[in-house]
């Protein structure tokens, strides 16, 4: 006998597929919208006969059916959701589960946390025709949200579970089920008990009805009265539900309820108080309980003894569903991921700029921004409420740039300038430039000295400096007027021309311009001393200065008429417009001060100094005045990183050792945000990294955030941060899996990035770095650089 079965399995192989178990653990961020869709996946499963049996090798192949199964698990200390799935369709299932609920985690597991055969089981069937669906909307969860309400019942040492049994079907069952479904609903209309299991009331009212036929067949009434008659009563309309099951896929399934507790009579209670949850999904037909006393074969594509429903894909909506914010903030047990959880790409492992510790599937890793050569002076803006860890993670930020040996430019207006005593206090002092603009040895001279003139400069290369230098104080002047216009075209052209001039000279400032503006033998003076070859050059500018000299009338004792003066009119704009701001004594300073004096920011920037500005709130007491000493830095500070880049190309370089310019609040310096404008796109490729610190997106210019955006820029939103930002990045977030929910559900003191990576961006969360220690800002010894 062995051997003819020995000889039987030589020529017939049947091949049983091994399951995976999956444990899901969602996140606030899911939603249930389109679970149908994994209903449709379990359909595709389905083998017609040629596909299950084939010959090959001389050998008949029988490939069985399979199924899928979702199991949910209660305790009164935890609620875990299962898949349980065939092995060879596990990276279809991964993945169709990953696109359903975009930011679950998916682990392999074992097994299920319980034996259904120790436990009491109940299964759920349709108490009416097949044909009848339950309540069909994907946007809610009322089925699951019934389902939770179990808890409320749970002790310690107790259980409760669902098991939905998902079977392939087949597209001829599903079109048979068409064939009988207009026959049974026009019988439901019409009145008919559509019942599967009729009781003695079901019979009488079916004797009923009878009995009032054949009386009104039998008095012979008008059509219209026996329409009446028969309709009273027993017409019924089908709800939408049903309407539309007729046009869906079935996935069939069987449900059980399994209970576990001390006693047996606990154990029923709370499977049967499990089992009325079910009535939530109650429409034109329901779902009803019954014991199941024998022991189940969860292994088998179709469970013995438990009653197989023809549920429609949509009904299985109904059943697929994890938990979301509102749940799980109601149910602190659900085991869940409050966010949205990546892996760390390898080139953000590694770096200078730490942004804190991501975590991945239990793994704790630290994220550093991209230190690649071409990408690491990209910008990076750093979003987040009043009080939200933004200036924390700065001075992070800055600790990691100094203990690089990396140079630092720190503009600080915000208060009393405390940020600015902060990273002086860990700040070498032999790196440390405090510009303290309250202190006399501090003030800078409205001078350009970045751009110097040398010996053996020819006079083309003195006119090209000098016109640069023009074109910046022109820009700087335009601004020093609240209402936004600009310099007519005369006062432009005196302008303009006085400081042309004024530049030749190394040791020339603003004052000096309006020296020759005003004064008549310093503006001849300075025409005197120019070489030839300059004058030749400048002529046009000469000649607008000469039309500023005002002539003597002319008398007996002087018939010819001498320079005695200046023609205020042709100036006097100017000179209301400095004057106003000059009411400043920080402005007004800066006008009076020696240019000699001023710092070398090229060398500063080469040598990886740490530059503070300090502008203290109390000493400006208008916005445009703070905003124009701000653009005036901004100038430098461009001008010398743009010097720097091309001296570095020059030398065949590809990029000058990189400087890092952090501004908090730009919003308050609005006209300082055009120069932003004009070099984000330019900052990289001459190795200034921009660091912007604000509250929202819209703190920035249009102009000025389309350009902040060209530039690849990275982006960090702390916890706390108007959603609005995240709507305004709605779109780079979802490519990358994360939507709104995930930042409304950040923890304090953790930060969603947008980063740039070399082929792209990447999107992760982390717990931002802690607080640095550092010693009292009292014993802090400021150098002032005169």
């Amino acid at each position: 006998m062995l051997n003819k079965k020995n000889k039987i399995y030589k020529f017939i192989e049947i091949k049983n597929h091994k399951y995976v178990t999956l444990q899901l653990i969602p996140t606030k961020s899911n939603r249930n919208n389109t679970t149908s869709n994994i209903a449709v996946l379990i359909n595709k499963m389905y083998l017609k006969t040629n596909q299950m049996i084939k010959y090959e090798n001389k050998k008949l192949r029988i490939e069985c059916q399979t199924k899928a199964s979702y199991y949910i698990h209660i305790t009164k200390d935890e609620i875990q959701f299962f898949f349980i799935v065939p092995s060879f369709h596990l990276d279809n299932f991964k993945t169709k589960i990953a696109s359903t609920w975009k930011n679950i985690e998916i682990k392999e597991v074992e097994g299920l946390p319980v034996n259904v055969n120790e436990c009491t089981r109940y299964q759920l069937k349709y108490k009416y025709n097949d044909v009848l669906s339950l309540d069909v909307d994907k946007r809610n969860n009322d089925l699951l949200n019934a389902n939770m309400s179990v808890l409320e019942v749970l002790e310690e040492k107790e259980s409760v579970g669902i098991y939905y049994n998902f079977i392939p079907t087949s597209d001829r069952e599903t079109n048979y089920f068409r064939t009988i479904y207009k026959d049974a609903i026009e019988k439901y209309k019409n009145g008919d008990n559509l019942k599967k299991n009729k009781n003695i009331w079901d019979i009488i009212v079916m004797a009923l009805k009878f009995i009032i036929g054949y009386i009104d067949d039998f008095f012979n009434t008008m059509q219209k009265q026996v329409n009446t008659t028969k309709s009273i009563g027993i017409k019924r309309r089908i709800s939408t539900c049903t309407e539309n099951k007729y046009d869906k896929d079935l996935c069939k399934t069987q449900i059980l309820v399994v209970a576990k507790s001390t006693t047996k009579d606990k154990e029923i209670s709370i499977a049967r108080t499990m089992c009325n949850s079910f009535k939530s999904i109650t429409n034109d037909n329901e779902l009803i309980y019954k014991e199941v006393k024998k022991d189940l074969n969860l292994d088998a594509v179709t469970i013995n003894n438990v009653t197989v429903n023809s549920t429609s894909v949509d009904e299985c909506n109904n059943f697929i569903a994890v938990p979301g914010a509102e749940l799980i903030n109601q149910y602190n047990v659900i085991e869940h991921k409050d966010v949205k959880e990546t892996k760390v790409p390898q080139e953000l492992k590694e770096g200078m700029i730490n942004l804190g510790d991501n975590r991945y599937k239990d793994n704790i890793e630290t994220v550093f921004a991209n230190n690649d050569e071409d990408l690491k002076s990209l910008p990076h803006a750093i979003l987040g409420g009043s009080r939200s860890g933004k200036s924390t993670l700065s001075i992070n930020m800055c600790k990691n740039i100094i203990d690089a040996g990396e140079g630092l430019i720190i503009p600080d207006f915000i208060k009393n300038c405390e940020f600015a005593d902060v990273i002086a206090s860990i700040t070498p002092k032999d790196r440390l430039i405090d510009i303290d603009l309250s202190v006399w040895e501090c003030i800078q001279a409205l001078a350009y000295n970045e751009l110097m003139i040398k010996e053996d400069m020819n006079a083309f290369e003195i006119n090209k400096i000098t016109r640069r230098k023009t074109s910046m104080m022109l820009e700087l002047v335009n601004i020093m007027n609240n209402d936004e216009k600009q310099l007519p075209p005369k006062m432009r052209k005196y302008l303009g021309a006085a400081a042309r001039v004024a530049f030749c000279y190394n040791s020339s400032s603003m004052r000096d311009v309006m020296r020759i503006l005003q004064i008549h033998t310093v503006r001849h003076e300075y025409i005197n001393s120019l070489s030839n070859e300059l004058k030749q050059l400048l002529e046009d500018s000469i000649i607008s200065l000469l039309e500023l000299d005002e002539y003597s009338k002319p008398t007996k004792d002087n018939p010819i008429p001498e320079i005695c003066g200046t023609k205020e009119n042709k100036i006097e704009g100017i000179i209301d417009r400095i004057d106003l701001f000059r009411e400043n004594d920080v402005i007004d300073a800066m006008f009076s001060k020696d240019p000699t004096e001023n710092i070398d920011l090229i060398k500063a920037m080469d040598e990886g100094k740490v530059i503070i500005i300090r502008m203290r709130d109390c000493d400006f007491d208008d916005v445009t005045s703070k905003d124009v000493v701000t653009t005036f830095f901004m100038q430098k500070i461009w001008l010398a990183t743009k010097i720097r880049g091309h001296r570095e190309n020059a030398k065949g370089n590809k990029y000058p050792a990189r400087v890092t310019l952090l501004i908090d609040e730009i919003f308050q310096v609005p006209t300082a945000q055009k120069i932003l404008e004009s070099t984000f796109l330019q900052s990289a490729k001459f190795g200034l990294k921009y660091i912007l610190t604000l509250h929202n997106l819209e703190g920035l210019s249009k102009e000025c955030l389309a350009s902040l955006e060209g530039a690849n820029v990275s982006y960090t939103l702390i916890s706390g941060v108007n959603k609005k930002v995240f709507e305004m990045l709605e779109e780079e977030f979802e490519e990358q899996g994360y939507c709104s929910s995930d930042l409304i559900n950040l923890k304090r003191y953790h930060a969603l990035h947008l980063l740039k990576v070399n082929n792209g961006f990447k999107a992760l969360v982390t717990k931002l770095p802690p607080e640095l220690k550092v010693k009292d800002n009292k014993d802090v010894h400021q150098e002032l650089i005169a």
